[in-house]
């Protein structure tokens, strides 16, 4: 469900949030707190530029949400590309909200990055 807002605003939530969690998260998506937030992570990343620093063996999972637009798609694809030891996985059936729509998924990627991470020399393939 999209809602027009006044200005240039829509607020998509349906498929986002649990539907008993809709109308709370229409109103903070309208909130002018939430507003100015959204503002300032848009100029954040217009301002941001050049490669960000590689983490070398840093052990890294990138969870992709499945109903992503294409540049979200792209930039989780550049934050796996940061380490040697990356585990990139994309939720297929999931939106903004993974830990929501796939809490198992999310899970198992914690408990592969702690087991990772206490075994440096390990590394799984992408």
């Amino acid at each position: 469900m999209a809602m027009d807002v006044p200005g240039r605003y829509q607020v998509h939530v349906a498929g986002e949030v649990p539907d008993e969690f809709a109308a709370a998260a229409r109103a903070i998506a309208l909130s002018s707190r939430q507003r100015r937030i959204q503002v300032r992570e848009t100029l954040m990343l217009a301002r941001s530029s050049g490669q960000p620093p590689a983490l070398g063996s840093l052990p890294l999972a990138v969870v992709t949400a499945g109903r992503q637009v294409p540049g979200w798609v792209r930039m989780q694809e550049e934050l796996a590309s940061l380490s040697t030891r990356t585990t990139h996985l994309t939720a297929e059936e999931a939106g903004h909200y993974v830990h929501l729509d796939d809490p198992e998924l999310i899970v198992r990627v914690i408990r592969d990055l702690v087991h990772r991470a206490s075994r440096p020399q390990q590394s799984l393939p992408r």
